[in-house]
């Protein structure tokens, strides 16, 4: 019979192993590989940022407003991976 450390130790591992499959799936599942869309220059960035800023508005509110909607889509993918999985 093993004994309750072991078996945390086994629980363990497995959260572990569910929680690296889970982003390699994310990985995977990314909607916007690089080699189609290629990843911006930092002097790009700034272009966008000065048209913004010229327009008077603050590139701080559309990068949270982005980061709100890629965490949430993050959160209902692993969701939907999770409930692929039971």
């Amino acid at each position: 019979m093993r004994s309750t450390q072991e078996i945390k130790g086994m629980i363990k591992r497995s959260k572990q192993s569910a929680k690296i499959n889970i982003s390699a799936e994310l990985k995977r599942r990314n909607p916007y590989p690089v080699d189609i869309f290629l990843p911006l220059t930092r002097k790009q960035i700034q272009k966008y940022v000065l048209i913004l800023i010229a327009h008077g508005l603050s590139s701080d509110a559309i990068h949270a407003h982005w980061g709100r909607i890629v965490w949430n889509n993050a959160a209902e993918e692993c969701e939907k991976i999770i409930k692929e999985r039971d």
